[in-house]
């Protein structure tokens, strides 16, 4: 799902890049120059050839190709006749017979080359005729475009079609024959535009010979006949059209018995009975079509089940027969011929959305015909429509195929989502064709001519004043003190027994008889190095009793043992014992971990200190020598909890120089943590400051980053507002994990680098460039050695940065042209050393300083005992492994488009349900403020929006490219994700918001209220969800209240 995803959005993309080509005028659109033509054509044949080379690659899907490859080695092997006698029957032949007759020439073929059944060769030679019939497709796009504008915007829209990622995903690895079918309704509709009435009835026939769904076109054929035939009346022509069409009759019935006779003989009643089967062969509303029943929940639903008592098949045949009536309107209402195509795309459309028994490939014929309605309108929309129609017949298709052949599973609802936006795309065609056929209304696109431009001048630099400082400084102060309080323990036991082999013992002495209620213990790190890959230790507990009076050297006798998996690392893991004795006996199942303290404690919770160790472990004492730190009733704020497991504890082994455990990810993060555990000691404070720090130091860089985008206080404010009180800002960054560097460091490399892309080398020269670069090469490299993340933040860089160069460039070529307004000498002598020595710099700060970075931060394990130079090149390979090879789940994951929905938060901290009565509810989730990512898709539709529409400027291009760049990457991961994936976003998130604020405003001054009252229920969310973000205890019944989503779990 996430690749078909990604391949629609690549293809839009292109496609955008082909519609701005056809807008600009230029002199490539002459239809001089036949060599061009030819070598355009032998391109096409190219690429056709690489496709049958591709198609033997995947089988296809694997019922239509297995009945495809079946009917041809029949064909191969019998006479046509058997096709619909009992052998055929029990390869369940249900096409009509054009088709077969195609596979009994390919069977034939695969015969004469010696081409076995089941090849890749022999799969190729089935999907042959569908490619082959694309490639003609394309040509046709070619020869009418070719005649209608030249040979530019010809070349344009035929590679548009022949590279069409629905035609490929179809013909090519489907293997289905729609490619041909879509040929045949062009021909219709195409000879009814041309009046062709003869050919129109043969293209009818030959229709209905391959596939029996051709039948939907007869009102089409029908109306405009009529009509045709009622204006030849008026003007006296003889009725020329129906000549055509009745002499068109007689050749389609000739055309119709040769296909019949050899199969069916004189027995005509088999023949049509044919079709007859085939209209009932499957009774359901939708066979995977996303159209109105799929939009509620109708797919394979049996068509006997009833609506508003009216069946599902009845609702169907009102469908067709609303489409007919609307198709009969259009002709005679229609302004001109064009509304013959249009019609036939409408007639397409329609059906697929109305009528019942549709399958999924049931509107990609559309594709091609809304090419020709642009070809002979023009109108811009259609080239609009031609695209989405392409990503939903693609996605809609392989969802399909991938599901069909076991490699995803389509969620229902996210179906039923599927098909309103069918629907929505319906309804949208239908006003704009309603538009065109009745009023005559056509948007022609605007041809861009080359412009006068004037050089780029350096941005002015945006300062910060006194209100800006003392305001940044309030919210600062605010969030800090909300992130920092009852952050974490400063105080945990640091120093424990350490067994020395596995079943080691030690027994505890209290001094006296004494009543166990509970013991805790608090594990401490656990050693890896020569041990299996379990996280987890186990130990088992004991009590005996004082000897008998007189029996002091007698064996010591204790009950029955209680086994205790130990497994949360820094924390208090326990059981309630309600033992009674004065000996505690601890075997461990082995060695090489740390129990840094026991704590027991009595009924009236009252602290059970033990005053001796029997063993000969000099560690055992250390169990027992920090009591003062002792907890009964233990929480996130005592101990590690979610990854923390993790990420403080391999920070713990940097300190001491151990073999790392966490090497999924580079050092830095993990650094970075123990220098706070190395200040305040090993303890939850420790290891948390520094990220909960990190968080607050996002509220000024957030300001300044908007301020930088914004040009405005206010407006910098709004942005910054807003990411300070996001819910995953406070709760991701309170959890010491390696998220909140990253975050933070993101923000900081496109702060840097917005700020060069604010700058022209022709203004000042190159070296005024280079601080900005260099810093914002910095930060990235920092990031890249926290997490690979970072690499993804890095593409968008990328990105912003040739898109500087590139305009440097268009200022370069409008100076050699003359369309520059300023010393165009100057820039002509300028452009080639100053973009040298810029790529020069560039490497430097964005290859040779982030390796630097990223091998520095190997160095405290490498110049460690624990490990050397190779460890570096091992844990790339570990690290590309795991996360590429990671299949486990997890009951908290969630994929990537449900991220800004806020569907599925993260439940990073489950507590001890000893501790906490049925009345009352605890926990910790990460999750976004609804009130901002529910806002991610309209802000980001919003910019991208008036990007198309020409509006683009650097500061919406920073917001896109960095939101694009750190969030589609993982459209492409299909390993286990959370939704603290999405949280380097956010900052982009509220930049749009507040963007999409400011536009308004500008529009509607009267929204000052709202945009006031929304920044209000922002912070009052952030207040009420508080305690769900911060692990607070809390009524069962507000923790209830707040669930808005059934898929979120608050406690």
């Amino acid at each position: 799902m996430n690749y078909l995803t990604v391949s629609a959005a690549l293809y839009v993309a292109l496609l955008w890049g082909a519609y701005r080509m056809l807008t600009s005028e230029n002199e490539m659109e002459k239809k001089t120059g036949r060599t061009h033509t030819v070598v355009f054509v032998a391109l096409i044949l190219v690429i056709t050839a690489l496709k049958v080379w591709l198609s033997q690659t995947f089988f296809g899907h694997s019922s239509d190709m297995s009945l495809f490859s079946a009917w041809a080695d029949l064909g191969r092997h019998e006479s046509v006749r058997e096709f619909y006698g009992p052998l055929g029957a029990e390869y369940f032949v249900d096409y009509p017979p054009l088709y077969l007759y195609v596979l009994t020439v390919i069977g034939r073929l695969a015969e004469l080359f010696h081409i076995s059944f089941g090849s890749d060769a022999y799969t190729a030679l089935i999907k042959l005729v569908p490619v082959l019939a694309d490639t003609v497709s394309a040509l046709v796009v070619f020869k009418l475009a070719y005649d209608e504008f030249g040979k530019k915007t010809a070349g344009i829209l035929s590679l548009a079609l022949l590279f069409n990622p629905a035609y490929i995903l179809n013909s090519v690895f489907w293997g289905q024959i729609d490619g041909l079918y879509t040929l045949m309704i062009f021909w219709l509709i195409f000879s009814v535009y041309r009046k062709r009435y003869f050919q129109a009835a043969v293209a009818f026939a030959v229709g209905m010979l391959t596939k029996p769904q051709m039948i939907i076109f007869l009102p089409l054929l029908g109306f405009w006949l009529i009509y045709d035939v009622i204006s030849e009346f008026k003007e006296e022509k003889h009725f020329l059209s129906l000549q055509k069409f009745l002499l068109g009759l007689l050749a389609s019935a000739a055309i119709t018995v040769a296909a019949a006779i050899p199969i069916f003989g004189l027995d005509f009643g088999r023949f049509f009975a044919l079709y007859k089967e085939a209209a009932g062969q499957y009774p359901y509303a939708s066979l995977n079509a996303a159209n109105v029943f799929g939009a509620f929940g109708l797919n394979w639903a049996d068509t006997a089940g009833t609506f508003l008592g009216i069946s599902y098949q009845s609702w169907g045949f009102i469908g067709i027969i609303l489409t007919s009536l609307t198709i009969g309107l259009g002709t005679f209402f229609a302004q001109n011929r064009s509304g013959v195509l249009i019609l036939g795309g409408f007639n397409i459309l329609s059906i697929y959305m109305l009528a019942h028994t549709m399958h999924e490939r049931y509107m990609f014929p559309l594709i091609l015909i809304l090419l020709v309605i642009y070809i002979y309108t023009r109108d811009k929309r259609m080239l609009f429509a031609f695209g989405a129609a392409t990503v939903l017949s693609f996605i809609q298709t392989g969802i399909t195929l991938l599901d069909n052949e076991g490699f995803i599973s389509f969620p229902e609802q996210s179906f039923i989502a599927l098909s309103w936006v069918h629907i929505i795309f319906f309804g949208y065609m239908a006003v704009v064709w309603y538009k065109m056929v009745i009023h005559d209304d056509v948007k022609l696109p605007e041809m861009r001519t080359p412009k006068i431009i004037c050089i780029e001048k350096n941005g002015d630099k945006v300062r910060c004043t006194k209100k800006d400082f003392i305001i940044v400084s309030v919210l600062t102060l605010a969030y800090g003190v909300s992130a920092f309080v009852h952050l974490g323990s400063m105080s945990a036991p640091e120093t424990g027994f350490r067994p020395e082999a596995p079943g080691e013992t030690v027994i505890l002495d209290f001094g006296e008889e004494q009543e166990f209620d509970r013991i805790n213990f608090f594990l401490g790190w656990i050693d890896r190095r020569d041990s299996d890959s379990e996280v987890e230790r186990s130990l088992s507990v004991s009590f005996g009793i004082d000897p008998a009076e007189g029996e002091e050297n007698a064996e010591l006798i204790f009950g029955d043992a209680t086994e205790l998996v130990v497994d949360s690392v820094f924390n208090w893991n326990g059981f309630f014992a309600q033992e009674r004795g004065r000996f505690m006996k601890i075997t461990v199942d082995e060695g090489n971990f740390f129990i840094n303290e026991i704590a027991c404690f009595d009924g009236e919770q009252n602290l059970i200190s033990p005053v001796a160790a029997i063993s000969e472990n000099s560690t055992a004492n250390l169990m027992f020598d920090e009591q003062d730190k002792a907890v009964y009733e233990y929480t996130w704020y005592d101990g590690t909890y979610f990854d923390e497991v993790y990420h403080p504890r391999t920070a713990y082994e940097y300190i001491n120089g151990i073999w790392p455990y966490e090497n999924t990810h580079p050092p830095l993060g993990k650094l970075i943590i123990s220098l706070g555990m190395m200040i305040f000691g090993v303890n939850p404070f420790g290891w948390r400051f520094f990220g909960t720090l990190c968080g607050v130091l996002m509220v000024p860089v957030s300001f300044l980053l908007g301020k930088q985008i914004l040009k405005d206080s206010k407006w910098a404010f709004v942005a910054s507002f807003l990411f300070t009180f996001d819910f995953m800002h406070l709760s991701q960054t309170r959890l010491a994990t390696i998220d909140s560097f990253t975050a933070l460091f993101a923000m900081l490399m496109y702060y840097f680098m917005y700020q060069y892309t604010k700058q022209n080398f022709y203004d000042g020269g190159v070296k005024r460039t280079l601080l900005p670069l260099g810093l914002s090469g910095l930060f990235f490299g920092i990031g890249v050695a926290t997490k690979w993340q970072g690499v993804y933040a890095g593409i968008g860089l990328g990105v912003l940065f040739f898109w500087t160069l590139l305009k440097r460039f268009f200022e370069y070529r409008a100076a050699k042209e003359g369309r520059l307004v300023g010393d165009a000498d100057k820039i002509l002598k300028q452009f080639v050393p100053n973009l040298i020595k810029t790529l020069a710099a560039a490497v430097v700060f964005f290859i040779v300083v982030p390796f630097v970075i990223y091998f520095l931060s190997y160095l405290p394990i490498i110049l460690s005992d624990a490990a050397d130079i190779s460890y570096f090149w091992d844990n790339q390979q570990t690290m590309l492994s795991y996360h590429s090879q990671l299949t486990e789940t997890h009951p908290y994951g969630s994929p990537w488009w449900s991220w800004p929905l806020d569907m599925r938060p993260l439940y990073a901290y489950n507590p001890n349900w000893d501790f906490v009565p049925e009345t009352q509810a605890q926990g910790i989730s990460s999750f976004g403020n609804p009130l901002v990512w529910w806002l991610t898709i309209p802000s980001m539709g919003f910019l991208i929006y008036l990007s198309v529409k020409g509006k683009r400027n650097a500061e919406m291009n920073t917001i896109l490219v960095g939101f694009g760049a750190l969030y589609l990457p993982w459209v492409l991961i299909s390993r286990q994700a959370f939704i603290y994936h999405f949280f380097p976003c956010v900052i982009f998130v509220t930049l749009a918001i507040a963007y999409g604020l400011r536009e308004i405003l500008k529009r509607y001054p009267i929204a000052k209220i709202p945009i006031r009252a929304y920044l209000v229920c922002v912070l009052v969310l952030f207040i009420a969800f508080y305690p769900v973000l911060t692990g607070m205890r809390i009524p069962a019944w507000y923790a209830d209240a707040l669930t808005w989503l059934p898929s979120w779990v608050l406690g």
